[in-house]
């Protein structure tokens, strides 16, 4: 969490805010949190995560993170190459 833009978070209410956040956000299209899951097992392992989404100049930025355990395996290259293909392909974002 040491580069993290927000503080761990320390009880369940907390999480409940977050997430009711993320749905209203990407409900008015200007957030959107994908889990990363591991195909073999379906377990949660990261997120990847496009915010500050601004259709009238077609730009967002990209946010990601993953437990330390799965470092070094490809897996975010695969998530963030997704999203990436998805921002600028069905969303028409040019940055």
């Amino acid at each position: 969490m040491r580069y993290w833009s927000s503080e761990p978070w320390t009880s369940q209410a907390r999480a409940v805010e977050v997430i009711e956040n993320d749905q209203r956000e990407l409900a008015e299209g200007k957030h959107l949190r994908l889990g990363i899951f591991l195909r073999d097992s379906d377990r949660l392992i990261g997120t990847c995560s496009l915010f500050h989404l601004v259709t009238q100049s077609r730009r967002a930025e990209l946010g990601f993170g993953i437990k330390r355990e799965h470092w070094r395996h490809g897996y975010m290259y695969e998530a963030v190459s997704s999203v990436i293909r998805y921002a600028f392909g069905n969303l028409g974002l040019n940055r």
